[in-house]
């Protein structure tokens, strides 16, 4: 049987000009998901994968997109990486990968490269220029904290945040009391097995930091990486704290 050009539309990934311009032609319907479109009927739009509008710039980024930022920054991507790669590196799904790009694509942080259909991300800036042209974007990884007896946490896997970390990266003394970070998961477990929380400092008692994302996904000999601590310390008035963040900084940057 003869078909008839209007009940056939075509769909493909993509198509070449030179086919597109046959089936414009022929007055055959053809759609190309996301960029092109023909419809004899109604009309047409037709654009490059290169006209797409760059993603919705946001005032600061989500903690993956930090997580991936502050990778970069420790010097952990030596190549152009996709986000499925990025996905089993830092433990979060390609699809939140993928929006991570999003956001260091619409802030122009980082370089893009699209390779068919798939996009990676390398970032060639010098640290220490990637890190003031993120910086506005990026906040303190720490939600809350909460305080808890010292002999309830020995044994788990804490890393030294705050003041602690710091101490272990500079020449300032530990705090009396410990400061450590965990992830939120981590948290809701510890609250699970009856963790008891103290509203004061107490003698034998530490400070939990409760983090946006897992610190152990940058972790640095085994304490919090220096990109996050400075982010947690920024605000701190201490002139002593101010000088030993900026030191810390220089050495990472």
């Amino acid at each position: 049987p003869v078909i008839d050009p209007d009940d056939v539309c075509v769909v493909a990934q993509a198509l070449p000009a030179y086919l597109r311009k046959r089936l414009i032609q022929q007055r055959i319907a053809f759609v190309v998901p996301y960029t092109q479109i023909y419809l004899p009927s109604v009309g047409m739009e037709l654009r490059s994968r290169s006209d797409r509008e760059l993603p919705t710039s946001v005032e600061r980024y989500s903690p993956a997109t930090q997580v991936v930022l502050i990778h970069g920054l420790l010097g952990r991507m030596s190549k152009p990486v996709t986000p499925l790669e990025l996905s089993n590196l830092l433990g979060y799904s390609a699809m939140t990968m993928s929006r991570a790009l999003n956001e260091l694509e619409a802030s122009e942080v980082g370089k893009i490269e699209r390779v068919g259909r798939e996009r990676l991300i390398f970032f060639p800036e010098d640290r220490k220029i990637l890190w003031e042209k993120a910086f506005s974007r990026l906040r303190s990884p720490v939600s809350k904290n909460e305080r808890v007896f010292l002999r309830d946490v020995q044994g788990g896997k804490l890393l030294p945040a705050g003041m602690t970390a710091l101490s272990r990266y500079s020449m300032l003394a530990e705090p009396f009391h410990p400061e450590f970070a965990v992830s939120q998961a981590l948290w809701k477990e510890m609250q699970m097995a009856g963790i008891e929380t103290i509203p004061v400092e107490d003698e034998g008692s530490c400070l939990m930091q409760i983090w946006r994302y897992d610190p152990r996904i940058l972790v640095v000999e085994e304490r919090v990486d220096p990109f996050s601590l400075y982010l947690s310390l920024r605000d701190e008035a201490d002139e002593r704290v101010e000088m030993a963040l900026e030191k810390m900084m220089e050495h990472y940057l």
